[in-house]
């Protein structure tokens, strides 16, 4: 059977590393994941634009959480409004949306929550150890087709280590600016009776920094300064078991932010203007072959999230208003995957959602204002076909239907044509649909104060077209192209209704049409370089021109060099064009210099205290070397038009693995 070949293939390239531990080139490009097909295939295979970030670039770039991490991949840029984190790609990030047209994954399981449809990402939001993630895998365009709403413009799955890969414990503590304090355990384990297990814990806080907003630089507003009300907290455990087919995954995780910006029109340098957020999940599956030929796979997991904000108002205001959403659900997925003849493979899969709770509650020192609760249900069927009629081309091509309570459906289509002129080049001719369902609080929130739901809402829809070209140059140089237009219709955005009550309509439309050229070199152990140039044009019709938050284009480089012995530097640089703020300004071009210093002492096989010693790893991560003033464009919420980021800061962490 060619996909059984295949496999096999794979199988044997991916276990040869560098002795270093540094992924060799061969093993990165015939790393396999799954997260485009829902089934294990290489990046050259997949119908997809897709990047990995492997444990050994983590590692060797010392990235602190996984918005560092994303901020590497090419074509990403985030927005951190001293709230929440925003990822956007390809141009498209609309500001406070919560990344509710990208999916966000932890193991394959969504993380986008059942009320605002999105991830409230931020620094450590998640409270994972770095130590603890495999690899991050990045679709770049519409994904619906698989994964239904919210993959609009891609998805990212974060992949944890398991057992076998952990092999024992790893401890890692860290200490630096703006006071951080942070540690994290991981151990996992493979037994001989083949019960796979890893577990992880991290828990840590930050004291906040000092903060001007020259906007609220007044006597009465403390002259702009907010010293020390940007201060966190935020712990997280996880586990994933696994033996023979069957599966077990649990995380769970806390989140606790002061928000120092004034917002939403709260009184500036109060502490009480704060966020807390939580999210959890566990998570059964089952998979089986029958036969060489089949594959079921069943999965069913349980998740909650937990959201409220608190904002500081004056007394003849209502006083404190706070506002709490809570939210539980059932996911279910039944999978079937035929290779009908050793060229063609189809893969069928029923998922149903079942939201049972979706709680929303405001209130002030006065009144509850608002109480509401939306239960409601999805279901969808996917379909994918993957034809290799010759040796040289692949054929992938499928769809998805999805509809829910209220009536609302979508059905998005894919169709991917792969070709292979030779064994090092690969080119991708690919077209997707995607959409975004309305998410209850802009179908029927009503939080009584400033937002109120709109039923009427359509779907949001996106057509993305991209061809792209994969080449290996040589033994160790790898380049990517990709030239792509997408267009957006139906976007949702607010309508204002009077002086305080907003709601939602399908205002805007958008057309992106971009370009994407990167180089990755794996040169001897411990030395390796990455460079990127995306350009994207994203223009609106709300506005007749550039869309808000959307930089034009964006480098990317970086670079590690193995020092001596036992030291390895490694830095990275990222610059970006001004972006469009909602107050119809420009932020200056961005520039980010970021440093790491690595000592990894040797002699694994010493004794006693010396054992502990040389089992470290001792690492410092310099942020914003130049300390260079990078400013995001802020939200409607925000009297800012822009916010500034962090200045230089430093961290330093110890790693020991036992």
């Amino acid at each position: 059977m060619f996909f059984l070949a295949l496999s096999v293939n794979v199988s044997a390239q991916i276990d040869s590393l560098d002795v270093s531990g540094d992924l060799s080139l061969d093993s990165l490009l015939q790393m396999r994941i799954s997260s485009v097909s829902k089934y294990e295939q290489t990046t050259a295979e997949a119908p997809a634009s897709v990047t990995i970030l492997a444990a050994d670039d983590i590692q060797a770039y010392g990235y602190l959480d996984l918005m560092e991490a994303l901020q590497a991949i090419r074509s990403v840029y985030l927005s951190y409004d001293r709230n929440y984190t925003y990822i956007g790609l390809r141009g498209f990030s609309r500001p406070t949306d919560y990344n509710n047209r990208l999916l966000f994954m932890i193991d394959g399981i969504p993380m986008n929550d059942n009320i605002w449809g999105g991830v409230a990402c931020r620094q450590d939001y998640f409270a994972i150890s770095m130590s603890q993630v495999e690899r991050i895998e990045l679709i770049r365009g519409a994904s619906s087709a698989l994964y239904g709403t919210s993959a609009m413009m891609g998805v990212i799955n974060v992949v944890l280590k398991d057992g076998q890969t952990l092999d024992g414990g790893h401890v890692n503590v860290q200490g630096g600016s703006y006071g951080r304090k942070a540690i994290s355990a991981t151990y996992g384990k493979r037994t001989a009776a083949g019960l796979d297990f890893a577990l992880g814990a991290m828990g840590g806080l930050t004291a906040g920094q000092k903060l001007y907003y020259p906007e609220f630089d007044t006597d009465s507003t403390l002259h702009g300064i907010a010293d020390r009300l940007n201060g966190t907290r935020f712990g997280g455990l996880s586990a994933n078991l696994r033996w023979k087919g069957f599966g077990f995954k649990a995380y769970t995780g806390a989140n606790f932010a002061r928000i120092p910006t004034g917002s939403y029109e709260t009184i500036f340098g109060d502490n009480r203007a704060s966020v807390s957020d939580r999210q959890s999940y566990a998570e059964l599956s089952y998979t089986q072959d029958l036969g060489i030929k089949h594959r079921l796979s069943l999965r069913s997991n349980i998740s909650e999230v937990f959201y409220l904000q608190t904002y500081p108002y004056p007394l003849a205001d209502g006083g404190v208003q706070q506002l709490t959403t809570q939210g539980t659900w059932l996911s279910s997925e039944l999978r079937y995957r035929w290779d009908l003849r050793a060229n063609y493979r189809v893969t069928v899969g029923l998922v149903h959602q079942q939201h049972f709770q979706t709680d929303f509650m405001s209130f002030d020192e006065r009144s509850v204002q608002a109480v509401s609760n939306f239960p409601y249900y999805t279901a969808s069927a996917f379909l994918q076909n993957e034809w290799q009629p010759r040796k040289w081309l692949t054929i992938v091509a499928g769809g998805r239907f999805d509809r829910n309570y209220l009536g609302k459906q979508a059905l998005t289509p894919r169709l991917c044509a792969l070709l292979y002129p030779s064994d090092k080049t690969t080119i991708k001719a690919i077209y997707g649909r995607a959409f975004r369902a309305p998410n209850i609080s802009e179908l029927s929130a009503d939080d009584g104060f400033s937002d109120r739901g709109n039923p009427d809402l359509n779907p949001e829809f996106l057509d993305n077209g991209e061809l792209c070209v994969e080449q290996r140059l040589g033994k160790r140089f790898y380049a990517t192209g990709s030239a792509f237009v997408y267009a957006v219709s139906g976007l949702i955005g607010r309508v204002n209704l009077n002086d305080s009550i907003d709601s939602f309509g399908n205002l805007t439309r958008g057309v992106c049409r971009g370009a994407e050229l990167e180089l990755i070199a794996r040169l001897a152990p411990g030395n390796r370089f990455y460079a990127s140039l995306s350009y994207q044009q994203l223009d609106s019709n709300a506005n007749g021109g550039w869309m808000t938050n959307s930089p034009r284009w964006i480098y990317k480089g970086g670079g590690t060099i193995r020092a001596l012995k036992h030291f390895t530097l490694a830095g990275e640089v990222v610059v970006e064009s001004p972006r469009l703020t909602v107050q119809n300004t420009l932020t200056p071009i961005a520039l980010l210099w970021n440093g790491n210093f690595a000592f990894k002492p040797g002699s694994p096989n010493s004794q006693g205290a010396r054992r502990f010693f040389n089992h470290s790893t001792w690492t410092l991560r310099v942020y914003n070397i130049l300390n260079w003033k990078n400013y995001v464009p802020g939200g409607f919420e925000h009297i800012q038009p822009a916010i500034q980021q962090n200045g230089r800061n430093a961290t330093l962490s110890m790693n020991w693995n036992f």
